[in-house]
């Protein structure tokens, strides 16, 4: 299909300027901002990746892990080390899907798509966080085009580099087999012509969860979910809320009217885009209401496609307007890509990551003897507190100071312990964690705060994009003295 036209010209020049602009919007990442807990846990697996028995995720998912083995052993164990792959996947991400998405949405609109990968701050946030996510995407755009020349009675070599390409989107995330969308819904094998497309869908869902826990290295973390043992997950509706805000109103209305245009030039590529940016979403929304650990970023690998119907509807919007000189073009451009910049600097100041050094230059002078200190994300703080090599400081199996180091929130018999010995229990949280401790199943411990604490220090300060980011010190104050 047409799509527009081609991108020449100045327009040759805009691609450049846009993957540049790109670029430099994640570089900042590599060489500083905050560890965060999970990043913290990612340093943790690569380091131990050869250990025997390995940690659970490297079983589960070895290549982002591996990657960064491989880098820390080149550049040393750090931070940087661990972002390094999400980095190159997230800096390569808009000119791979400007290169790939010619062939779905034509020129025009795959260059818009690429600018708004390239401006997009949840693109940009998980380009610079030691995870999954950025690789998930890039592999996503991929596994798109690759599918879609399969769908089209490509050869056995295309089919070969799916199947390759769906393993090692697995193996870097479970979620990664998201990447295959509704798409595969689309294919029409000689035995299957009779199913229409509810009957594609069960098979397809069915071959999904025998392949998640027939395959040791997918099964764990499925079982880990379904158990409930992954932690406290998001509904559905607020899934659905937490999807749509972090992808942005400005993309998803792009989206729409995307879809609308496609319709009209070639219902097959229209077709073929929303079932692959629509299905997995619905299906994730659906695993919302009844299981745990479903977080609006494990759509990630679906979401090129939304990408490409959001370039398809930018680039429907400025067509009346290409041949009036450009300005009223630019005009409409800058109104659908200004929205996206405050995300862009929240990004860049650091993004939603706590004081956590702060939070431990300002404890280490103060932990005395016998101490209870329990903290939101308690491994990262240890690691500002004590160092990152030495985990926790010599002893016996405990730190000299405090008596206790651990993970909050504590648990009920924990609680009941505390204010039986009148413990000096110092508690660290996150003030927008501790907002939502009751609504997480832990009201008891909200009402033990409220009861037996005060606020001994906040450590950050709020933010305009982040207004209840500081982190909040509590102190056991005990009737008849400490």
């Amino acid at each position: 299909m047409s799509g527009g036209g081609r991108v020449t010209g100045w327009g040759s020049w805009a691609l450049i300027a846009v993957l540049a602009a790109g670029a430099v919007l994640r570089l900042p990442f590599l060489m500083g901002y905050g560890i965060d807990d999970d990043e913290f846990y990612s340093l943790r697996n690569a380091e131990q990746m050869l250990a025997q028995p390995p940690p659970p995720a490297v079983v589960s998912w070895p290549v982002t892990f591996l990657a960064g083995r491989v880098a820390s052993e080149a550049i040393g164990l750090s931070a940087a080390s661990m972002r390094l792959l999400p980095l190159l996947c997230g800096i390569a991400a808009p000119w791979v899907l400007f290169l790939l998405g010619r062939r779905l949405v034509g020129e025009r609109a795959a260059f818009w798509a690429a600018a708004l990968t390239a401006l997009w701050p949840w693109h940009q946030y998980f380009s610079g966080l030691a995870r999954y996510y950025a690789p998930l995407f890039l592999l996503g755009i991929l596994i798109l085009e690759r599918l879609y020349r399969v769908l089209e009675g490509g050869s056995a070599r295309d089919r070969a580099w799916l199947a390759g390409l769906a393993l090692l989107a697995a193996l870097t995330h479970t979620t990664g087999l998201l990447a295959l969308g509704g798409g595969v819904l689309l294919l029409q094998p000689a035995r299957l012509c009779r199913l229409g497309l509810r009957g594609k869908s069960v098979l397809v869902l069915l071959l999904l969860a025998l392949l998640a826990l027939a395959v040791s290295p997918l099964a764990a973390p499925v079982l880990r979910v379904l158990s409930g043992a992954g932690g406290r997950g998001y509904g559905g509706a607020h899934f659905l809320l937490s999807l749509a805000f972090n992808v942005s109103l400005v993309l998803v209305l792009l989206a729409a009217v995307g879809l609308a245009a496609l319709h009209r030039q070639s219902r097959a590529v229209a077709r073929y885009l929303l079932l692959c940016s629509a299905v997995p979403v619905a299906l994730l929304a659906a695993l919302a209401f009844f299981l745990e650990e479903v977080q609006a970023r494990y759509a990630l690998a679906a979401l090129p496609a939304a990408l490409l119907l959001c370039g398809a509807g930018l680039e429907r919007l400025l067509r009346p307007f290409q041949q009036q000189g450009g300005l009223a073009a630019a005009g409409i451009a800058a109104a659908c890509l200004l929205p996206l910049l405050p995300g862009l600097a929240s990004n860049l100041v650091d993004g939603d990551r706590h004081d956590l050094p702060g939070a431990a230059a300002y404890l280490a002078p103060r932990l005395e003897q016998g101490q209870v200190l329990l903290a939101e994300g308690h491994a990262t703080l240890g690691y500002h507190l004590f160092g990152y090599l030495r985990w926790l400081p010599p002893g016996c199996g405990a730190p000299p100071f405090p008596r206790f180091f651990g993970d909050f929130p504590p648990a009920p018999e924990q609680l009941r312990t505390f204010t039986e010995t009148r413990a000096d229990v110092r508690l660290l949280v996150p003030e927008n964690k501790f907002e939502e401790i009751a609504r997480a199943g832990a009201a008891e411990c909200a009402d033990w705060i409220r009861r037996y604490t005060c606020v001994e220090a906040r450590i950050g300060r709020r933010r305009l994009d982040y207004h209840h980011n500081s982190l909040v010190v509590f102190r056991t104050r005990w009737q008849g003295g400490a």
